[in-house]
């Protein structure tokens, strides 16, 4: 990685109305947010994501139910199986 992105670095947080967390990401690497994916544990990653345009997998570890409106595109319970999704191994 290049860069980390830091929510008390950029004063933004994943919840955060403007997206900016997601928005600095994007920003960053140049890319169509359709080409980036974001891992998360918590139903923020997942909807922050999800209204940038960025795919969004769910880490899943407790194996709890999903109970938002807006789906993640992938869920999974482990690291080994979110990189697996990216082609790449741990």
């Amino acid at each position: 990685f290049d860069q980390v992105f830091i929510s008390e670095r950029l004063q933004a947080y994943k919840g955060d109305p403007d997206n900016r967390m997601f928005a600095a990401v994007i920003d960053h690497y140049g890319v169509s947010p359709r080409n980036i994916i974001h891992i998360g544990d918590m139903h923020t990653d997942v909807l922050g994501a999800k209204q940038a345009g960025i795919k969004s997998c769910w880490l899943n570890r407790d194996h709890r139910d999903w109970r938002y409106p807006v789906n993640p595109d992938y869920e999974v319970s482990t690291l080994d199986e979110a990189a697996e999704i990216v082609g790449r191994s741990i």
